[in-house]
């Protein structure tokens, strides 16, 4: 899976605060300004690991009626993982992101993986450090 944001809005974070991944925010520290690093970042400090227990073969009725269900309530959303596919996210009652990604569906059963789409994966980047804001 390739990704970029090369040429368009820099992705803007503050270290600490949980909205990347741990492995991104320990390949920040210590760059400047206009330094560039490549970084892998192993999946245990990105996504995490695969969890097979996250991957149930459900009745297809009731995979639909919950699909139904949160499509109705608005709270179903579709993002599209290069190398991936069509990875369904909704919010849980936690407030946390779920994922849905669905496979071998026939009239009786599906199968419902509710890992995240890059659990599992190292993840490589090339990061370039463009400026520091709100430094103390």
């Amino acid at each position: 899976m390739i990704e970029s944001n090369i040429n368009e809005t820099p992705l803007e974070f503050t270290i600490g605060n949980g909205t990347v991944v741990p492995g991104f925010e320990e390949a920040i520290v210590g760059l400047s300004p206009g330094q560039t690093r490549t970084v892998t970042i192993p999946s245990e400090k990105a996504y995490g690991p695969y969890r097979q227990e996250l991957v149930n073969t459900l009745p297809t009725d009731a995979v639909r009626q919950t699909i139904d269900e949160l499509e109705a309530n608005k709270n179903l959303g579709l993002l599209t993982y290069p190398g991936v596919g069509e990875v369904y996210i909704w919010k849980k009652p936690d407030g946390m992101i779920g994922y849905l990604q669905f496979s071998n569906i026939t009239e009786q059963t599906t199968t419902v993986d509710e890992n995240h789409p890059l659990a599992g994966k190292d993840l490589v980047f090339e990061i370039t450090l463009m400026d520091i804001v709100g430094q103390r």
